[in-house]
């Protein structure tokens, strides 16, 4: 849900969830252009947080430990999509680890992308071309065809807490979140689920939460962005 629908009892609700759940993590090579102080695992988080004895499903993440040696917090960048993998991207966050020497950074693959046991769609594989509109609609109820009732798993809730769980399971310091278009919004419906343990929060391109599927606003901007280029240059 976006962050505006999430009840007051939910931020308590998802530290539950988590207090009532154990987390495993798993070593593995990090395979990344990353530091060689890096050290990468899988976590085992449950498949449905509402049930946590349940089934499991394993989330890729990366640490970057403080380049000083003495970490004061936690850096948690997000990035877009929904359905973009972080590590395929790893190198344009490396540069945080330097420039945020008392820092610690967690780089974290959702469910569902990237190394973390990646969902994979027909409608979306065979496309050539970004779908809009009435297209998207029908390769999404596609792609939720195929999935069926796994599909339900695989939400932005799911997704946040499942990043939360992994900072404690590796006793990270309280995050700053980063985060850039979809990203923005992961990143505040995680400061409202866990609004005690958030620092800081950037949205870079924030995600509109009643987003257009037909993508109508961009083109109605463009009329805006052509009147202020004419304005501020001789171009026009």
């Amino acid at each position: 849900p976006a962050p505006s629908t999430i009840a007051p009892s939910a931020a308590a609700s998802a530290s539950q969830l988590l207090d009532a759940s154990s987390v495993s993590l798993r070593p593995t090579p990090c395979e990344l252009d990353v530091p060689a102080t890096a050290t990468c695992g899988l976590a085992a988080v449950p498949r449905d947080w509402s049930t946590p004895e349940g089934d499991t499903t394993e989330v890729f993440y990366a640490l970057l430990p403080a380049a000083s040696g003495r970490s004061a917090g936690t850096v948690i960048p997000f990035m877009g999509g929904p359905g973009e993998s972080i590590t395929a991207v790893v190198d344009r966050f490396v540069p945080f680890a330097a420039s945020l020497p008392d820092r610690d950074l967690l780089i974290v693959d959702v469910r569902g992308a990237g190394r973390s046991d990646a969902l994979t769609c027909a409608a979306f594989e065979q496309a050539t071309e970004f779908a809009i509109g009435e297209e998207q609609v029908r390769r999404v109820g596609e792609c939720g065809e195929q999935l069926g009732e796994r599909r339900d798993d695989y939400t932005t809730v799911a997704s946040v807490i499942d990043i939360e769980a992994v900072r404690r399971a590796l006793d990270l310091a309280p995050p700053s979140l980063l985060g850039f278009s979809y990203g923005t919004w992961m990143a505040q419906v995680y400061s409202q689920l866990f609004p005690d343990d958030v620092r800081a929060t950037v949205l870079d391109g924030a995600f509109p939460l009643d987003q257009d599927p037909w993508a109508e606003d961009v083109p109605k901007s463009f009329e805006r962005v052509l009147e202020l280029r004419c304005a501020r240059t001789d171009a026009c």
